[in-house]
């Protein structure tokens, strides 16, 4: 009789979490057609007939994008429907285009394939969207582009009774454009970020883009052909009371141009200690302006304060283990620096105190075979010529073929050194 007791006690627990899952799961469907992520001038979604059963539902939502702030009454509107189902971890919501006749045909002239969204809410009002972006053929006269089959990825959470993004995911495995004589292509191209999702706002955050390999070529000009491969860049911010630090990463495994190869780049470059309140107002007047038709003097005034208030409150800079080869030869860059702090009210102002507001120290370290990227038929008798005006001009240290330059910049004057410590 206990264990019968227990049982019930226990199927009663289940069912009433389940409920209780479910209930709270309907407070989160609510609130995610109730406040919908997307509300920008420039970017509309409105949700309209939401009707939920116990297992399905459906919602009728219409997407309104203003494409230039000149033409307000010139939008491009995307309507359709959610089919919603319940399952024991929340909700599925598939999402499907009811375009216009027109609309069709437009869409047809770019897409064989329709787009297909499909979206998740689980107990807790986190919320995961799938796109899956059909291949882009287009063609006309001698231009031609093509996009391959992609998928985004959406993460956002109910955050102060509305969904917040936090996560973009961008897979993206071919991209190729060929017009005449040009040619351009992009292989695997991978974007992931959780930065800028909503709106103007400064927060923590990351963004990695990724690119096997890019193409270029081209019948005339300078650059007729060029070919890079694993591309990957870096980006970090990081928000620290008031003050706010980015960081910047770029590499590549190999560069080929008709002026030379290189190999294995590495650049590096941080900004620390820049005002936080300063730098929320710049991008807050800066997203204004750009969603303003013809933006007059007092937006251009307003970004012009926002960016001296930046400068005269001063910022760290820092460019570490940055490299790059061509061949066997590598060259090594090391630069550590600051902008002082100033109180002037005007560009012309602060340009004209610059050189007494920058302060930095710099290394580099090279090979003299890498000047041949700047003349390759060079000879040894030439490249040591070269290395001996960098002793004489900028009392450069040779040994071997290396050659090593330490420099210190401070008010407004430059001083070479046998070493500079980095501290």
């Amino acid at each position: 009789m206990s264990k019968l007791k227990w049982g019930l006690a226990s199927l009663v627990v289940v069912v009433g979490g389940v409920a209780g899952a479910n209930f709270y799961a309907d407070h989160q469907l609510k609130q995610y057609y109730q406040t919908p992520s997307i509300n920008k001038n420039m970017l509309k979604v409105k949700y309209d007939h939401v009707q939920m059963g116990f297992w399905s539902g459906s919602a009728d939502w219409t997407l309104t994008a203003m494409l230039d702030p000149c033409l307000p009454n010139k939008t491009l509107t995307l309507k359709g429907q959610d089919q919603i189902h319940r399952s024991w971890a929340g909700y599925k919501i598939e999402s499907h285009l009811k375009l216009e006749p027109e609309a069709q045909k437009v869409w047809q002239t770019f897409y064989q394939q329709p787009l297909k969204i499909n979206t998740k809410i689980n107990w807790m009002g986190k919320m995961n969207s799938h796109i899956e972006i059909p291949e882009l053929n287009y063609q006309e006269g001698a231009m031609r582009f093509n996009v391959a089959a992609s998928e985004l990825q959406l993460q956002a959470k109910n955050s102060q009774k509305q969904f917040k993004l936090i996560d973009l995911s961008l897979t993206m495995p071919k991209l190729e454009f060929v017009e005449r004589q040009q040619q351009f292509s992009m292989q695997d191209f991978t974007l992931h970020t959780n930065q800028g999702l909503n709106g103007t706002q400064l927060e923590d955050g990351y963004m990695k883009m990724n690119i096997q390999k890019i193409h270029a070529a081209q019948a005339h000009g300078a650059l007729q052909q060029m070919s890079l491969q694993d591309l990957a860049v870096n980006t970090e911010t990081k928000l620290d009371k008031n003050r706010v630090s980015v960081s910047n990463q770029i590499a590549f495994k190999q560069l080929q141009t008709p002026k030379g190869n290189f190999q294995d780049l590495q650049m590096n470059f941080a900004l620390t200690d820049i005002n936080q309140e300063n730098l929320q107002r710049l991008f807050t007047h800066y997203d204004q302006m750009m969603q303003t038709c013809q933006a007059d003097q007092q937006y251009y005034a307003s970004v012009e304060k926002d960016v001296l208030a930046i400068l005269n409150q001063g910022f760290k800079f820092k460019s570490e283990g940055n490299q790059v080869k061509s061949g066997t030869a590598i060259a090594k860059v090391n630069l550590q620096g600051q902008m002082l702090p100033a109180h002037h009210l005007s560009f012309k102002g602060f340009t004209e105190m610059l050189p007494n507001l920058m302060e930095y120290r710099v290394n580099i370290e090279a090979d003299k075979h890498i000047f041949k990227v700047f003349k390759p038929q060079a000879t040894a008798a030439e490249l040591d010529e070269m290395v001996y005006q960098l002793v004489q001009t900028m009392q450069a240290q040779r040994k071997g073929d290396f050659f090593h330059i330490s420099m210190q910049y401070k008010n407004g004057q430059k001083t070479f050194m046998k070493e500079i410590s980095k501290k």
